[in-house]
């Protein structure tokens, strides 16, 4: 996006840049910031957006971050059922407490 401050033309048929050139042929610095000033509107209102939706989702549809005992199992687990072996020390305390959790449920 900001390349087009940089390497545009001046348009003179259509009027699409209003007679300007980018930096590099000629017509200064203008075209450069209204670019740039256009990528950080852009990011800013992205971000926003992003952030109001998902905390309205997190708050009042379904929290978006894992338990804390599924991050100790893992997704795979938690999610699917799905064992994996060799991960170490903490694999094996936790299957100890999904056991007992097991059993404490039947």
């Amino acid at each position: 996006m900001i390349s087009i401050g940089l390497f545009v033309k001046a348009d003179s048929l259509l009027g699409m840049t209003g007679g300007k050139a980018g930096l590099f042929r000629g017509g200064g610095f203008y075209l450069l910031g209204v670019q740039t000033l256009a990528c950080v509107v852009t990011s800013v209102w992205s971000m926003s957006v992003t952030y109001f939706l998902l905390t309205f989702i997190d708050k009042f549809v379904v929290s978006i971050r894992m338990s804390e005992w599924e991050e100790l199992v893992g997704a795979d687990f938690a999610e699917h059922g799905i064992r994996r072996r060799g991960v170490g020390g903490v694999a094996r305390r936790v299957r100890v407490r999904i056991q007992s959790q097991w059993l404490r449920l039947q």
